[in-house]
């Protein structure tokens, strides 16, 4: 077998060409002149076979002819645009110039180019030269996305792997004890830049903390992970190995400080809001800090009531010389405090009923009032665990995707359960 003559790229100036006509006569006239010209010529005169050949070996064009007996040329061209094909074939057909539907119609089944029903030698030359340079760019466009869905595919593995990790970095649901906690978390892509935990440094204590760090994707993601990973180190080493009550007023406004430090002193583009709290069970009471977090909402099981948490103050990682109050709330048994970061509201529908579907435009801010909030908060209170609550978060955010999603959602639901 000769060899063939390399252009540049990787389709040879010899192509391997089908050519499909049932005349006899320019059937083989047609073939001589394109194996004259160097190519590799295969041909039939019926669709069908034609069909058979593609599938068995790769052709680069072909040739055929409009009026071939049914199924006829245009079917031919129909099926090989539907067909899976490793690589393109370029499809010409032959047919009269001059008929301007035929030329719309050939388009329109995906033919490539046209001549005429007898081509010379110089035509099929042009058009196979044009057919080609097509090809050539064709498959330099094919090898760059193969390149690039490599990279993808990736890319997203790593997404995937460092999902998984941000994941197991997030604490357990508690169901037992004094005090329940559980949670929901919704990234708007694989990571987030939300992290959130909580934890027992000492009997009928516990730390939690929220935090939403700025801007999206995987910069966001590595502070949200790196801050999981160490701030209960850093809380902890706040106070020393024991806690006492006069202690306890001042530890999250002194975190705050703390971490805003690191922040401040980091290469980081990123700040963060955040609220930080002490849950004190022994005095029904919340030591928390507030830094430009959305409100947290507090259902109070004597009075039946849901009311937010008012208290301001400012991001982290903002202003180097920015300074914090710690708050107190009451905290009794029965009582519900649920936190959260503003992507719920973000993502939330407008009317966050069980059931129904929201009333604004996608791509649009929600902007709920605080009547639609309270019936939101109603809802997510009422939930019984983690399952339960993500259920009910998926329903305010109208069971939006990942991709639709404008900011990542965590919600923490905690319970101070009665005694018995």
């Amino acid at each position: 077998m000769p060899q063939r003559r390399p252009t540049r790229g990787s389709v040879d100036v010899r192509m391997k060409i089908l050519v499909v006509d049932d005349r006899s006569e320019q059937l083989s006239e047609t073939t001589e002149v394109l194996t004259s010209l160097g190519h590799s010529v295969t041909s039939c005169q019926d669709s069908d076979d034609a069909w058979v050949m593609l599938n068995e070996e790769p052709f680069e064009a072909v040739l055929t002819n409009w009026d071939l007996q049914q199924p006829g040329g245009l079917a031919l061209c129909r099926r090989i645009r539907q067909g899976e094909f490793e690589r393109y074939i370029y499809v010409i057909l032959l047919i009269e110039l001059g008929d301007q539907p035929s030329l719309v119609e050939g388009i329109a089944a995906g033919a490539d180019d046209f001549l005429s029903k007898s081509p010379g030698r110089y035509q099929l030359a042009v058009q196979l030269r044009t057919a080609q340079r097509f090809l050539i760019m064709e498959h330099r466009l094919s090898r760059k996305h193969r390149d690039l869905e490599a990279i993808h595919n990736t890319i997203r593995k790593d997404l995937e792997s460092a999902a998984r990790t941000q994941l197991a970095l997030l604490p357990k649901p508690i169901y037992t004890g004094p005090l329940k906690a559980w949670w929901s978390y919704r990234p708007a892509i694989f990571v987030g830049g939300d992290t959130f935990n909580f934890f027992s440094p000492a009997e009928d204590i516990w730390i939690f903390y929220s935090i939403d760090v700025s801007g999206h994707g995987l910069s966001a993601a590595m502070l949200s992970i790196h801050l999981q990973a160490h701030i209960k180190t850093w809380s902890q080493s706040l106070y020393g190995a024991d806690i006492s009550a006069e202690q306890l007023p001042g530890i999250s406004a002194n975190f705050a400080r703390n971490l805003n430090a690191h922040v401040a002193d980091s290469d980081s583009d990123h700040y963060l809001t955040m609220i930080f709290g002490i849950i004190d069970l022994t005095s029904d009471v919340v030591h928390y800090v507030q830094a430009g977090h959305p409100h947290p909402w507090v259902y109070s099981y004597g009075n039946n009531s849901l009311q937010p948490v008012c208290s301001n103050g400012f991001p982290i990682g903002l202003l180097s010389d920015a300074d914090w109050t710690t708050e107190q709330l009451r905290f009794e048994p029965g009582d519900r405090l649920i936190v959260y970061s503003d992507g719920l509201l973000e993502n939330a529908e407008l009317e966050p009923v069980p059931g129904r579907r929201g009333l604004r435009r996608s791509g649009e801010p929600a902007v709920l009032t605080m009547a639609q909030q309270k019936t939101m908060f109603s809802y997510l209170c009422s939930s019984a665990n983690d399952e339960d609550l993500d259920l009910k978060v998926r329903r305010c955010i109208g069971d939006k995707s990942k991709s639709s999603m404008t900011d990542d959602i965590n919600v923490l639901v905690f319970e101070y359960q009665r005694s018995a």
